[in-house]
């Protein structure tokens, strides 16, 4: 631990009371990946609604990122922890954004529809995407909306009673160290 950086070493979320439950490997910020030319002010998570987005907007498969910044521009400072009135309005402002949905994507689609075109904006989505279709050429930004992103983080743990707790051990330290992070110079909380 003593490679990552101080506010990596007992990350939130990760721990409790000073006991490390599990070592954080990668991280990020979900916000908005759109399409330059057709999305001019990406301020605003209501970047989904303009009549030229009808049937061009595509949320991630994944409920989570697409239903917290629906919650969060609803003025929802911790987006998935709301009571049962902010849930109804979240589902309300959700499902009226229905005729702007042309699909919901996976990881492979998500990347062929913003590189070629089918989809114009997409929702829960990081500069891990945008960047590698971005160094491709496709025309693809990415931003982190005047609402506010939502965090990702990816760690290891290994759970009580494991068979080869020894080998996992030895998996989490290569895969925290400078070594294997190397190549992986976004998201490594570590120094080296």
């Amino acid at each position: 631990m003593a490679d990552f950086f101080p506010e990596f070493q007992q990350f939130p979320g990760h721990g409790a009371d000073g006991n490390l439950y599990s070592v954080i490997t990668r991280f990020g910020f979900l916000g908005v990946a759109y399409n330059p030319d057709a999305v001019t002010e990406a301020r605003s998570y209501n970047l989904f609604r303009p009549p030229r987005l009808t049937g061009k907007v595509g949320p991630c498969d994944w409920h989570l990122p697409n239903l917290g910044q629906i919650s969060q521009l609803n003025g929802n400072a911790i987006p998935h922890d709301i009571d049962e009135a902010a849930w109804e309005a979240v589902k309300e402002k959700t499902l009226s954004l229905r005729p702007q949905v042309g699909g919901f994507f996976d990881r492979c689609g998500t990347f062929s529809s913003l590189n070629d075109g089918q989809m114009l904006a997409l929702a829960g989505i990081g500069d891990w995407v945008t960047g590698m279709l971005e160094k491709t050429g496709a025309k693809v930004r990415s931003v982190i909306p005047d609402e506010g992103g939502l965090q990702w983080t990816e760690s290891f743990s290994i759970g009580k009673g494991a068979a080869k707790a020894d080998l996992a051990e030895k998996w989490i330290q290569f895969v925290a160290s400078a070594k294997a992070r190397r190549n992986r110079p976004i998201w490594r909380p570590i120094r080296r």
